[in-house]
């Protein structure tokens, strides 16, 4: 409820969601009785948030090859990922950057 609150703020442009996939709780995992992609898993939840918001919106997945799966399913679900939350900011800023002069979306 959190993120979609943040997203839906008409003062918010975009969003970058960093999360810490080694909480179980958020089922970053497809094993360890864990599933990323069930109605509780994150995956889900960040995937159904995507189809809702028109904002442009960026995971970071800090952590190693563990998460690669969860990764995958991110970008397979048309969400960019990345690995490293100074790479998700940068990325983020250009395009953001990029978007202000192409629409002429400065004040």
């Amino acid at each position: 409820e959190i993120i979609e609150t943040v997203l839906a703020d008409p003062n918010v442009d975009c969003g970058l969601i960093s999360i810490v996939p080694e909480t179980a709780m958020l089922q970053t995992l497809d094993h360890h009785n864990e599933n990323f992609a069930s109605e509780q898993g994150i995956g889900t939840l960040l995937v159904d948030i995507r189809k809702k918001c028109t904002k442009p919106v960026v995971v970071c997945v800090e952590s190693g090859e563990l998460y690669a799966p969860f990764v995958h399913f991110l970008e397979k679900h048309s969400i960019p990922a990345f690995r490293s939350v100074d790479t998700a900011v940068y990325v983020l800023g250009q395009y953001m950057q990029y978007r202000i002069k192409t629409m002429n979306l400065s004040k």
